[in-house]
């Protein structure tokens, strides 16, 4: 056995410890970290192996929803419920979770790091203090202190709040912790953030921090939400305010055109939060951005000297200048944002009415009863009662809004049959009472008849000759009712008769609003029609690349082409789509049930959500 001051058996000199030791070390180190890092997406695999579990977790994230309702949600939102739920109200699964891998073969570093990873830290914390290395930062609540690793990407300032799960990480500095997947990170001014905080937790009387974070993370996170949407400007101080102010007057003086102002302004801002500039005169800044927009000629026939512009700032040429290359910096970094990716929106899947369209209904009700000569008439009166809230009048009316009533209710079977019942008794015609009928019954075959007679009443009222059937809203509960049927025949297994309300929904509204071609695209596979398929598939060709849905069904096409054959084209079609859906593949290793397709659901491209709608449809 080598002593660890012996020579090196490698004969380069050294002692054993200062030189294959330490590769040994490393590679331990290297060991300790995968096996950490695979521990936690471990269990991220693990969490929904039952449909009660899918259940619970929908439920959760919809409470969610709608407390986040009147607050704009970024694209994130979802991975806090998630991790809020996996780490927080189902802590006893997480705790479950490491007493395994506790009692499982894993390396000595590994299980000293697990042993304090109980309890993960939901943090909610203000900046104190920012390094090349580390941020510093203080809970806000608990007023506990941690850090964490600087990285080059993060355009953090001292003062800001951070939100989001870490775990304990001292591999690098005490009290150090990593962030699970990320934060949010939002700027609040004269620690306002911190005072609403407070008072919520004041208001609520617990005393354990655990509980309190358990029944307020929503409302904490719409705390943080509420900082985000701060407009950046409101993020200057006083005396930056200022020199903005001077730099747009000195624009305006020259005339600059409203485009101009507004890059200026955007720039101006954007320096301070983007590069955190240590500056004593703020008037150089705006003399520098005034410089910038004169060198890219953004002045129409104006120029003026360097000597000129910090003249007209009361400035220096020197403190001018020094603003200059972080300035171009900065644009380039900006540039080179623009040119990536737009985010993708949120789509609207399901069979219930989306939530927009009682507003429309209401707008056209109201239009019906004025005589609008030109569009500026309408214009004008819609946004002088645009806030008035609406009164039915007809008995029509009064059976529509009672409908609309009822579907917010949907899933409360006896108060949706009262309403729809009321409906009724006001116009019999109405196709959404009918319909409302079917959502109340526990067996298809009861279903099936208000569905079918739902159908039977609209095609009565339907409006064909419009441009795009679906924009006319009092076409809407026809159209409902055909994809409601559908849907049941599709889940009931009877895909012939399904594929035929599809097929007539494509028909008479192309433009496909309400999605039907993806599930009629999986009828047509379950029925082993794969002409029909693919030539929907053909004709539904998202002009987004980025589309999963499409993507998974046409690879389950190839799939089936090929007789269930692992080709190279199928598996390159596979690994395409996993790459705009990774969890699609989690929920087919581990068999899960698969639910129903949606009733009302707002589906982002890559989450939870659309790998368990897509693989209802697969």
């Amino acid at each position: 056995m080598v002593g660890r001051n012996d020579p090196c058996p490698c004969g380069s000199g050294k002692k054993y410890k200062k030189c294959c030791a330490l590769k040994q070390e490393q590679s331990i180190d290297s060991i300790a970290e995968n096996e950490i890092d695979g521990l936690v997406d471990g269990y991220f695999r693990s969490v929904f192996q039952t449909p009660d579990m899918i259940s619970e977790f929908e439920n959760y994230k919809r409470v969610w929803s709608k407390s986040l309702a009147d607050v704009e949600k970024p694209d994130s939102w979802e991975n806090v419920v998630f991790e809020t739920y996996i780490f927080l109200e189902r802590e006893d699964l997480w705790n479950r979770y490491l007493m395994k891998m506790l009692n499982g073969p894993i390396h000595t570093r590994t299980r000293k790091m697990l042993g304090g990873w109980q309890e993960p830290i939901l943090v909610l914390a203000r900046l104190t203090e920012i390094s090349d290395d580390l941020v510093s930062m203080e809970q806000v609540l608990e007023h506990g202190t941690y850090e964490f690793r600087m990285k080059p990407e993060m355009n953090l300032r001292t003062g800001g709040y951070v939100f989001g799960f870490a775990l304990p990480d001292e591999r690098v500095v005490e009290r150090g912790v990593e962030f699970i997947s990320g934060f949010d990170y939002v700027w609040s001014e004269d620690g306002q953030l911190t005072e609403e905080a407070e008072a919520l937790a004041e208001a609520s009387g617990l005393s354990d921090s655990r509980e309190f974070y358990r029944k307020h993370a929503v409302d904490l996170y719409k705390i943080v939400l509420k900082w985000a949407s701060v407009p950046v400007s409101a993020r200057l101080s006083p005396e930056q305010r200022e020199a903005c102010d001077l730099l747009l007057k000195e624009l305006g003086a020259i005339e600059a055109d409203t485009m101009t102002l507004e890059f200026a302004e955007g720039i101006y801002v954007s320096y301070y939060v983007a590069k955190a500039p240590n500056v004593r005169k703020h008037e150089g800044v705006a003399a520098a951005v005034f410089l910038l927009l004169n060198e890219m000629l953004m002045l129409d026939d104006v120029y003026f000297t360097q000597a000129d512009i910090a003249k007209m700032f009361g400035v220096s040429v020197s403190s001018m200048k020094k603003h200059m290359n972080p300035l171009y910096e900065l644009l380039d970094e900006i540039e080179q944002t623009s040119g990536q990716a737009t985010p993708a929106f949120a789509y609207y899947v399901g069979t219930l009415p989306r939530v927009t369209e009682r507003a429309n209904w209401e707008m056209y009700c109201m239009a019906e009863r004025q005589a609008f000569e030109t569009l500026e008439e309408a214009q004008q009166f819609f946004g002088a009662h645009m806030n008035e809230p609406f009164i039915p009048q007809t008995a029509q009316e009064k059976a529509q809004a009672l409908c609309y009533d009822a579907y917010e209710k949907v899933g409360e079977h006896v108060k949706v049959r009262e309403l729809a019942r009321k409906a009724q008794a006001l116009d019999p015609g109405n196709v959404d009472a009918t319909l409302l009928l079917a959502h109340t019954e526990e067996s298809f075959a009861k279903a099936e008849r208000h569905m079918k007679k739902a159908i039977q009443l609209g095609e009565t009222t339907f409006d064909p000759t419009v441009d795009n059937t679906w924009f006319l809203v009092t076409n809407r509960p026809y159209l409902r009712a055909l994809l409601t049927y559908g849907v049941e025949l599709y889940e009931e297994g009877i895909y012939e008769e399904a594929s035929e309300y599809f097929g007539k929904l494509l028909e008479i509204n192309p433009d496909d609003n309400q999605g039907v071609c993806n599930i009629a695209i999986a009828n047509y596979l379950k029925s082993g029609e794969l002409s029909r398929a693919k030539k929907l598939l053909d004709a539904y060709d998202p002009v987004e690349e980025s589309d999963p849905v499409h993507s998974f069904l046409l690879w389950r096409y190839e799939y089936m082409k090929a007789n269930e054959a692992w080709t190279p084209k199928v598996e390159k079609l596979y690994q395409d789509a996993l790459g705009k859906n990774p969890y699609v593949e989690t929920l087919q290793q581990e068999d899960l049930p698969k639910l129903g397709y949606p009733r009302s659901l707002d589906v982002e491209p890559g989450s939870i959500d659309e790998a368990m709608y897509i693989w209802s449809l697969i």
